[in-house]
């Protein structure tokens, strides 16, 4: 999880400050390894990731803030 101060005008930020706020891992193995690939396993399987890094977001920027997931 990454942030970086917003700039008032456009609410984009200024990029040359970026920094770490939290590295979400998921429990477990690769997500190779899930045997049955359905929608609703893979999202069991970032759940718990997805939900500690969300909860970092201020409740004000919500709605607009941009998650992906990656390393």
């Amino acid at each position: 999880m990454f942030s970086w101060p917003a700039d008032k005008s456009d609410g984009l930020g200024l990029t040359s400050r970026v920094t770490q706020v939290k590295s979400c891992s998921v429990p477990g193995n690769a997500i190779t390894s899930i045997a049955d690939p359905t929608q609703s396993n893979v999202q069991e399987y970032f759940n718990s990731a997805m939900a500690t890094c969300t909860d970092i977001i201020p409740s004000t920027r919500k709605n607009r803030a941009l998650v992906f997931l990656g390393k």
